[in-house]
């Protein structure tokens, strides 16, 4: 009878039998044999990775034009590079993995740079250059970035393909505010905030292709506790981490928002139930909306004594996936998807402890328990994945101070351990003496090994048992999980089976602890095949058993039993501390509540499920039950003897404060139910908080086959006669009792003589000796009376002798590129004990073999003969294997444009996988009727791009309708065909042509050159047409505009859109025979410029109109402050002060300009200067000659200033404020916050005086815009007079303008050389005050000095020729 969950019956391997990896994942290099008989053998998928968006990110530049953002032009470059380089021969054999991925989870970690949680911490949330992610609106945009231009999105992109679960954030709650998590400074609303914005801007960006977006994968999992992160820092503790004035902190707080008006979780986090009001009830209030899913992690806490370890496997797990489903139904009206992206155990001290075999095992115990319990919700829990990377490296490190050493492995599960000896060096971890191994982590996989299919109807008379079972084709797989410490014997019955389909064998896998493995124990997996059907199985304690029975035919399947769950109204009406739902009855023994609209069934079960946190679970006194006084639907009594003890799934015990968090449920009688509206009583003799009520009914197509409680004894077993055993092979004996339906089928194994053959639980044999006889006996535990014997005589083991090898694939075989393909041999005669089979390869470059007689073709186009040979013989059989693209050859459409232009003509770039000379075909396809095309040969093994030529046979008209229809043929034969949508976009046309100003008249004989702009600038075709009205006149160049005066006169130049012949521009051209005179008529130079002492600059100049003839400049300075030679360079003294440098035309000295240079280290703003202003009440006001007042908090000023060199700046504000507290002021360059000072009243508005800034800050050469905004508590802020900015380095002397000069030894003790001078060469020694303490007479080229009788220090020798002067530095020691 199929078993139907909401219409979702089958196993679905894909979403669960997965690994925390990805097919390109560091930790499969060099281990390709265990990754195929991972992904091959065992048929498990890559689940998910969380850690490339981060190494990516680090790639990601920021945006240039808005700090803190990323830079999208620079992604798309990025990504395609990446996609391109996934795609290349590096990845290769990888790529036949692509198809075990497409249920990939992926996401950010904890230590991300995408999520704005600040820190400043090493390593954590920075891009490339270490920037930050400015907030969650610049998080949510990179996040969409990422998904749209570093995935292939259809089918023929390049890249690997987008996630189908993408998580916004893994595990938040463990390193917000956090010191020993890398201090994250953020709330958990900001949180909330991102999770919205993500999947907003997901969806906008990528439509129907975008990824399922869910979360929260918390990292706490026990609803009914507060916050259990005990090194969290309290709200105001993280500030003692940065100074007061740090520029940051605006950010910082910006990040501890709240949200809705809801008390911030932060100041609630000492509460009970916090993990479920705010961590998880608040991010589904304020985010659960835009959700796909949630994804959610569960661990179990191991501990040496059980009863204090924290264990959430059993129902613990049920309550907390209850109480996610019954929240949705109540608050969306239908359950959200669960995608379990971690399961097992936490690596607690405990699991350290022990030896790395045996620590396994407590990883292994709650995969399995915990799993069971997820296959019951297969319409709910979409995606589940074990928690265990690759490798042991993962979260490893060198020990030792020096970064050289032994490395301590990962503490947690893997798949991998280390072999040998494991060092590093330089902090660099190196690889295992011996390699790597399979870890017993593999054991959960080779249990799993081919469980798929249909789930059929199973049931366990006992919850600590677990049991599930599935049908495919002829197998069926019956699950077992026994979730106590106990050992429990398993009575099997099947009803409801035909007789005629009979049961051909029984594989029997058995994962459990064996405690004679290793110094400790260590996990076991027992597999045992088996002639017939057990009757029972023995599971031992926390063990699994997998049996997969293969029947004689198909097992049909044509009854069904359909499962719903149906949830109770709230148990209250009260709220929560944020407003919302209130979901739990706190301290009652008892509650009454109604579950609406059930669909009674005619046939089937229904049971109750209530949650919730348990006090005194255990009190029936017997360590596993809690007692029941009355349970009643519709007014029926369930509860025939009060009170019932009831022992609830897995683990009970009160580890926190004195309570149970978990789920109890009750079968019912079917007959007690109502269509419609049920009400539910319920009453226990302790209290609890009640957190679900659940009704789970089954609608059965036929009344289920269920053993009943009639006592049948046992009367005899059978083991069959006696058997030989080969030395190390087993045996699985099948009892036979009588009668078959006896009640307790419990037997006790014994081996006489364990050094000849033991025996397990179940009756697995294992020969230990080549000789001896052992008498094995199988006892009732009910009745020790009844048993019986069988003997087994151990024999040597010998391999079968075989006469003969055949590869059953024939004589040739094809294989497609790096895609693992088996060969099957055959011996002949057929072997009882197979000999070992030898592969080898007559090329291996072309094609390689495994040891398993797996081929990897690595050549396309390569072959090679493969030789199957029997080890230590001369048999052997052989096979050509050729090697061909993976895959179908195809044609792609990626590279197509997504438009054409109407043009007759075109090349389209068009991407194939081909093997060999084939033809590729372009149509250009309009309403059915093809109007041009294109072909072109090419001739490859492989992938290759093919340039295409096509013609039309006339312009196609702009519009819609359009597409490009690809053909690739072999001769005449269509291998693939693709079409792509197109549309034909109009040109760009020129829409105005505008000539340049210029020189409006031309001499006779000679030329000019005018220019032309057409816009707009991205037109079709910009070219210009020129000509002449009057080529006597003038002549022009029809493309460059070159005007040549031919003759005394006036002719019209017109300049033309070649594109658009009806737009163009004109000038009039004069022409004359006197040579051409423009007089000047204005100059600009800047009106001023700071330069600090000691460096030059060339003041830029602009002459009005640029074509005036008249360019001659004179230029003067007022005082030797500053000197200015005849190119516009000013050369500032050492001596602070100001001078005015004039620029005069020299043909007309009322023609001039002027700037004042202020030589200083310190650059003054003048507060009423400003360029502009804004804030909070819409800016400050300026006071003329003064400065700006009617400043409130947040009003800013912008300025425009001239920094003269790159480096650090002190700041000092001269403001005035009768306000003594409450306020500051920010200071940001080019938006962005360098600085916050807390700023000191001055008694009056008017009074003014100078405060420092609480730091420097660094400001790169160059004109900036600098605002100033007013910060604090206090309304009405501070007045402004002037702000200034001192640069505190060691000023440059600027670049040499005089090459030619040297200047050494530098640093002296004394003698200074300087060569290259000449006889007008000047030179004079300034100290670092600027004062001249020595003039040096030049007579030749070269002069020596003595700095000998001089203090030690830095002094400037300045060196004048006659065009310009240098200074050098020198240090005297």
């Amino acid at each position: 009878m199929k078993h139907s969950v909401e219409g979702v019956s089958d196993f679905g391997r894909e979403r669960h039998m997965t690994i925390h990896s990805s097919p390109t994942e560091n930790d499969w290099n060099g281990e390709e044999d265990k990754l195929d008989y991972l992904i091959n053998d065992l048929g498990v998928y890559f689940g998910r990775e969380t850690g490339s968006a981060t190494w990516k990110m680090q790639g990601v530049e920021e945006d240039p034009n808005n700090p803190g953002w990323p830079y999208e032009a620079q992604m798309i470059t990025h990504g395609n590079g990446l996609k391109n380089w996934s795609d290349s021969p590096d990845f290769a054999s990888r790529r036949q993995y692509r198809s075990k991925s497409n249920n990939m989870i992926m996401g950010i970690n904890d230590t991300s740079p995408m999520y704005s949680g600040l820190s400043w911490f090493e390593g954590f949330g920075r891009g490339k250059g270490g920037w930050f992610i400015k907030d969650v609106d610049a998080g949510a945009e990179w996040t969409a970035l990422y998904l749209d231009h570093y995935f292939a999105k259809s089918s023929g992109d390049i890249g690997d393909p987008l996630p189908k679960y993408w998580e916004v954030y893994n595990e938040p709650d463990m390193n917000f505010m956090n010191p020993q998590f890398g201090m994250i400074i953020s709330s958990l609303e900001k949180n909330w905030e991102y999770h919205k914005l993500v999947a907003q801007n997901v969806r906008a960006k990528l439509g129907v292709k975008a990824p399922k977006i869910g979360g929260m994968t918390w990292g706490q999992l026990d609803f009914f506790k507060p916050d259990g992160i005990p090194t969290r820092s309290q709200l105001t503790y993280w500030t003692q981490w940065l100074e007061p004035d740090n520029p940051m902190i605006p950010l910082y707080e910006n990040m501890l928002s709240g949200v809705n008006g809801w008390p911030k979780a932060w100041d609630k986090r000492q509460d009970a139930w916090w993990q479920w009001d705010y961590l998880w009830q608040g991010f589904i209030d304020h985010a659960g909306a835009d959700m796909d899913f949630y994804g959610v992690h569960l661990y179990d806490w191991p501990n040496a004594n059980t009863n204090q370890a924290t264990i959430r496997s059993g129902g613990h797990t049920e309550a907390m996936l209850d109480q996610l489903e019954w929240y949705d139904y109540l608050k969306f009206g239908d359950k959200k998807d669960i995608v379990i992206s971690e399961f097992g155990a936490v690596n607690t001290d405990y699991i350290n402890s022990l030896p790395d075999r045996r620590r396994d095992w407590e990883f292994l115990k709650p995969f399995n328990q915990m799993f069971m319990e997820i296959l019951e919700r297969p319409s709910h829990v979409v995606m589940s994945m074990p928690f265990t990377p690759a490798k042991a490296v993962w979260g490893a490190f060198v020990k030792g101070g020096n970064g050289t050493g032994d490395v301590q492995r990962y503490d947690g599960s893997t798949l991998f351990e280390p072999v040998g000896t494991w060092q590093g060096e330089n902090y660099v971890i190196g690889e295992p003496s011996g390699g790597w191994q399979w870890s017993p982590i593999i054991y959960y996989f080779e249990l799993w090994k081919d469980v798929d299919g249909t789930r059929i109807d199973t049931k366990s008379n006992t919850l600590d048992v677990q049991v599930d079972a599935y049908v495919k084709d002829k197998h069926v797989y019956l699950i077992l999980n026994n979730t106590n410490d106990d050992i429990k014997t398993i009575n099997l019955n099947t009803f409801n089976s035909t007789t005629a389909n009979t049961v051909n064998s029984v594989q029997m896998r058995h994962l459990f602890f064996n405690p004679n493995l290793g110094t400790q124990g260590e996990p076991d997996l027992s597999v045992v095949d088996l002639d017939t059907a057990p009757a029972q199985v023995t599971l031992k304690p926390n063990s699994t058993i997998v049996l997969d029975y293969t029947y004689a035919n198909t097992v049909e399947i044509d009854i069904e039993s359909k499962e719903t769950k149906y949830m109770s109204d709230a148990l209250t009406t009260a709220t929560n501390s944020r407003g919302t739902q209130l979901c739990r009855l706190t301290g009652q023994n008892k509650f009454t509540t109604t579950v609406k609209n059930i669909i009674k069934p005619a046939k089937g079960e229904a049971m109750v499920r209530i949650g919730g946190f348990f006090y005194n679970p255990t009190d029936a006194g017997d360590g596993k039950s809690i007692k029941v006084n009355s349970l009643k639907i519709n007014g029926n009594e369930v509860v025939t003897q009060s009170p019932m003890l009831l022992n609830p799934r897995g683990h009970v015990a009160s580890v926190y404060g004195g309570g149970w968090f978990g789920v109890l449920e009750i079968e019912i009688p079917i007959e007690f139910l109502n269509n419609g509206n049920n009400t539910v009583y319920f009453e226990r003799q302790q209290n609890a908080d009640f957190t679900t009520v659940m009704l789970q009914v089954w609608d059965m197509d036929q009344d289920p086959g269920r053993t009943d409680d009639t006592t049948t004894p046992l009367t005899s077993i059978s083991l069959g006669s006696d058997e030989s055993l080969m030395n190390g092979n087993n045996l699985g004996i099948v009892p036979v009792f009588t009668p078959t339906d006896a009640s307790n089928k419990g037997l006790i194994w014994t081996s006489s003589d364990s050094n000849v053959a033991t025996v397990d639980e179940n009756g697995a044999v294992t020969a230990v000796a080549d000789s001896g006889v052992t008498l094995i006996t199988a006892t009732s535990t009910e009745n020790g009376s009844i048993f019986a014997t069988k003997t087994i005589t151990a024999i040597p083991f010998e391999t079968s002798t075989v006469t003969s090898i055949e590869i059953l694939e024939g004589d040739q075989i094809t294989v497609d590129h790096f895609v693992n393909t088996p060969l099957t041999s055959q011996l002949n005669p057929t072997p009882e004990n197979t000999p070992e089979i030898e592969w080898t390869s007559s090329n291996e470059a072309n094609v390689s073999v495994l040891a398993t007689g797996k081929l990897i073709g690595k050549i396309i186009g390569g072959s090679a003969v493969i030789t199957a040979k029997v080890k230590g013989t001369s048999i052997s059989d052989a096979i050509t294997v050729n090697v061909r693209i993976a895959g179908e050859e195809s044609v792609f459409t990626r590279e197509l444009p997504d438009f054409l232009r109407p043009f007759t003509t075109g090349i389209v770039s068009v991407p194939v996988s081909i093997m060999g000379n084939r033809t590729v075909t372009m149509e250009l396809i309009k309403d059915g009727n093809i109007l041009g095309s294109g072909s072109q040969n090419v001739n490859a093994l492989g992938d290759e791009t093919v340039e295409v030529t096509y013609n039309l046979a006339s312009t196609p008209a702009p519009g819609t309708g359009y597409s490009i229809k690809l053909t690739l043929k072999d001769g005449s034969t269509v291998l693939d065909t693709e079409i792509k949508t197109i549309e034909i976009l109009d040109h760009v046309r020129v829409s105005s042509v505008t000539i340049q100003d210029g020189l409006p008249v031309v001499q006779v004989g000679e030329t000019i050159t005018r220019t032309a702009i057409a816009l707009p600038a991205d037109a079709f075709n910009t070219d210009i047409s020129w000509s002449s009205s009057n080529t006597a006149v003038a002549t022009v160049d029809i493309s460059t505009g070159e005007i040549t005066g031919q003759s005394v006169g006036q002719t019209t130049i017109r300049a033309t859109s070649v594109d658009m012949n009806t737009i163009f521009d004109e000038v009039t051209i004069n022409v004359q025979s006197d040579p051409v005179s423009v007089d000047i008529v204005s100059i600009t130079i800047p009106t001023s410029i700071n330069v600090f002492p000691g460096l030059n600059k060339t003041l830029p100049i602009t002459l009005n109109p640029e074509y005036t003839t008249d360019t001659d400049i004179n230029w003067t300075s007022n005082n030797g402050i500053v000197t200015v030679d005849q190119n516009g360079v000013i050369t500032a003294g050492l001596v602070d002060g100001t001078a005015i440098i004039t620029a005069t035309s020299a043909a007309n000295a009322s023609v001039f300009a002027t700037c004042t240079v202020n030589v200083s280290k310190t650059i003054y703003i003048e507060a009423e200067t400003l360029v502009n202003t804004g804030g909070a009440s819409d800016g400050v006001v300026i006071n003329p000659n003064v400065g700006f007042n009617n400043n409130t908090s947040g009003d800013w000023a912008d300025y425009t200033v001239s920094i003269p060199a790159s480096g650090m700046y002190a700041l000092q504000f001269n403001i005035g404020t009768p306000n003594s507290t409450g306020l500051g002021v920010n200071v940001y360059v080019d938006g962005v916050l360098l600085n916050t000072t807390t700023l000191s009243g001055t008694a009056a508005w008017e009074n003014y005086t100078t405060q420092s800034g609480s730091g420097e800050i660094n400001i790169s050469e160059g004109t900036h815009t600098i605002r100033f905004e007013s910060t604090g508590a206090t309304e009405w802020q501070w007045n402004a007079d002037w702000f200034s900015l001192t640069y505190t380095g060691t000023l440059s002397v600027g670049e040499k303008k005089l090459s030619n000069i040297s200047v050494f030894p530098n640093p002296t003790y004394g003698e200074v050389v300087i060569n290259g001078l000449t006889n007008s060469s000047t030179v004079a020694i300034y100290n670092i005050q600027g004062s001249m303490i020595e003039h040096v007479k030049v007579t030749g080229s070269r002069v020596n000095i003595n700095l000998k009788n001089y203090q030690s220090g830095l002094y400037l020798i300045k060196v004048t020729d006659e065009t310009s002067s240098d200074l050098f530095k020198i240090i005297k020691k």
